[in-house]
């Protein structure tokens, strides 16, 4: 079973993290709503295999960088994505 892990980093630091979220869907509402716009780290138990993503209040949408652009995705479309990339 693949448990998921949410680390959240402002500027300065590292503001809170849990580990072993049971779906994609529980750690990307952890990660949400946090206030302002900040870091999202999640992996499932591979650190070498980790999503980034940066999350955007006034939006309440991920943004995530596939590369060339920042994809924005709604909470819903975020655990997909981790679902489908982790």
């Amino acid at each position: 079973m693949k448990l998921y892990n949410v680390s959240l980093s402002n500027d300065s630091c590292i503001f809170d993290s849990h580990n072993g979220f049971a779906t994609a869907a529980e750690a990307a509402d952890f990660a949400a709503g946090r206030g302002g716009k900040y870091r999202v780290y999640v992996d499932a138990d591979n650190a070498e295999n980790t999503i980034m993503a940066t999350y955007y209040t006034d939006k309440d949408s991920f943004a995530v960088d596939e590369g060339f652009d920042y994809t924005f995705m709604t909470r819903a479309h975020f655990a997909r994505y981790l679902e489908i990339s982790l």
